[in-house]
């Protein structure tokens, strides 16, 4: 439903899952990711920490809350977004959140590895189960333009 454009509809079934099944840690971290989407993004937090709380190594829930938390302004997010690779380094979604907060940087250095992060994210989301690589490979073109 969120991939349709429906972020109300993902998050009412969303929360029908978490309360039939509360131990369900995916679906929890699906649950913060409508709520990322909506930016709603102390929400998304919250939905995140649980899935944590349930599973502890869900690379996919740190990934999400790391970049929820950096949207809120907390650059320490950034931790659980490198946890979440340490987790799984074959995460995309980890190496793509990571890309996202370093292109947002100042810093040449921090281009260059939102560069290579983004490059890996793609190369490792190559069936596009993870995410749209259309978005990721838009997001790479801008950093190398802003890099010339």
């Amino acid at each position: 439903m969120l991939a349709l454009g429906d972020g109300p509809g993902s998050e009412a079934a969303l929360l029908k899952v978490t309360q039939a099944e509360p131990q369900w840690s995916s679906a929890y971290a699906a649950l913060g990711a409508t709520y990322y989407a909506e930016a709603k993004f102390k929400e998304a937090i919250e939905s995140y920490r649980k899935a944590i709380e349930i599973e502890p190594n869900n690379a996919t829930a740190l990934a999400g809350m790391g970049l929820a938390r950096v949207m809120k302004g907390d650059r320490d997010g950034v931790r659980e977004i490198e946890r979440a690779i340490k987790a799984d380094p074959n995460c995309a979604l980890a190496h793509l959140n990571l890309a996202i907060v370093y292109s947002q940087s100042k810093s040449k250095r921090e281009w260059s590895r939102s560069e290579d992060e983004f490059k890996k994210a793609i190369q490792m989301n190559s069936q596009g189960l993870e995410f749209q690589n259309s978005s990721a490979e838009k997001m790479l073109a801008d950093v190398q333009k802003r890099k010339k």
